[in-house]
């Protein structure tokens, strides 16, 4: 027997001192097969999608409805809140301002001065009102009325008559006369062509008043010019102070027939301008729509919510203008930052649930389509808790019920 044993080289003692790690080898099994690498990566894209769904880049917003808050709430920064109060009376303001618009038809208005020629060669030629065709007399209100004061009518009707006969048969002759008087009618009916004639009627059904703006929307001019309901209306426009009334003084021969003329005028002018209501509304609509905000400014430090004090939806609604304010100072860095530590926690929540189904539940991952259906349903549960959080129920129960189903 050798008194010393024989020595190994140095090149087996290096072969037998190698290391080997088992853990690194699992590591590059795992990552060679492509089924654990996509449940991996599977688990990878709900982690993110949680992170999205908890929107990790906020703040949580730690106020709900009906909460009670016993230390108050100061503001952290300075903020403006709209005061709803005040933007939709700004707004109905606004519509209010908006001219009720009418539409016109100018060719019923410039027949009158025809129309008058021809009942004033009647009155010219006929010996008696009952040689006045229908028309006419109904035009100039020489109609007999029937009754007790029927003779008090027919008097009255045979003055009417002859006051118009007289007018238009003087002088060089009837035809010069009634052209006289049709020239001065067509300047005087001047203001019918501007503005035209609403049905008074019409404008009571939409509840527009005499001092209401209008606007008549076919005609440019209109628009540079104050417009009121009266400057429409026929009866306004007759009056002694009216756009056509207070003109009788500048033409002699229609004064001399005035009583008569203006009866015609009122039975004989049709209404010219219709009430465009789809059209007023489109734009009352617009006007309310382009009308700005009101706000309510706080400072910070200033008390948003007493002690104590149970939070209603204005309070909320103000607490809410604060927490957002606040979130629009935050630095896309700082959001990233937040959204990175939200999905670190949630890994190593999901590390933990996942040895734990591993070691007990292996049929629930041997599987991408179960998986799947497993990360689904976590995701929806995050999802509808998280809108629900918002709500005063309370969101708890959903996780809950999820599990125990």
């Amino acid at each position: 027997m050798p008194l010393f044993a024989s020595r190994k080289t140095r090149t087996a003692k290096a072969k037998e001192l190698r290391p080997t790690s088992i853990v690194t080898e699992k590591l590059e099994q795992t990552l060679k097969n492509r089924g654990i690498l996509a449940r991996l990566l599977l688990c990878a894209f709900a982690l993110v999608l949680m992170t999205a769904v908890v929107e990790g880049w906020r703040a949580p917003f730690p106020y709900r409805l009906g909460q009670r808050v016993n230390h108050g709430v100061t503001a952290r920064a300075d903020f403006k809140q709209i005061d709803r109060y005040e933007t939709n009376r700004a707004a109905a303001e606004a519509a209010k301002k908006i001219p009720f618009i009418f539409t016109r038809d100018k060719t019923t208005v410039a027949v009158l001065s025809a129309k008058l020629r021809r009942h004033l060669s009647e009155i010219a030629e006929a010996e008696d009102v009952n040689n006045l065709s229908s028309e006419a007399k109904k035009a100039f209100k020489l109609e007999l009325v029937e009754g007790a004061n029927a003779e008090k009518s027919k008097k009255t009707i045979q003055q009417e008559f002859g006051t118009l006969q007289a007018a238009v048969s003087v002088g060089a002759g009837a035809g010069n006369q009634i052209e006289i008087i049709c020239n001065d009618f067509q300047e005087f009916i001047k203001p019918l062509f501007l503005t035209g004639v609403a049905d008074p009627q019409e404008l009571t059904r939409n509840s527009i008043r005499k001092d209401s703006a209008v606007l008549i929307s076919d005609d440019s001019k209109q628009k540079e010019r104050a417009l009121t309901a009266s400057d429409i209306l026929l009866s306004e426009l007759l009056k002694d102070t009216g756009a056509i009334g207070k003109t009788w003084v500048d033409y002699p021969k229609l004064s001399a027939i005035r009583a008569q003329l203006k009866r015609w005028i009122i039975s004989q002018t049709p209404h010219t301008l219709r009430y465009d209501k789809s059209l007023t509304q489109q734009k009352q609509k617009r006007a309310r729509e382009q009308s700005k905000p009101v706000y309510d400014s706080f400072r910070q430090g200033e008390d948003l919510l007493p002690p104590g004090k149970v939070i209603d939806e204005e309070l909320l609604t103000v607490l809410k203008a604060e927490h957002d304010a606040i979130e629009g100072q935050v630095s896309s860095v700082q959001q990233v930052a937040r959204s990175a530590t939200v999905l670190a926690m949630l890994t190593v929540l999901a590390i933990l649930i996942g040895y734990h189904v591993v070691n007990n539940h292996p049929k629930l991952v041997q599987r991408f389509d179960q998986l799947a259906l497993y990360l689904s349903v976590v995701v929806i549960v995050v999802l509808l808790g998280r809108m629900l959080s918002f709500d005063p129920m309370r969101a708890e129960a959903l996780p809950l019920v999820a599990v125990v189903m």
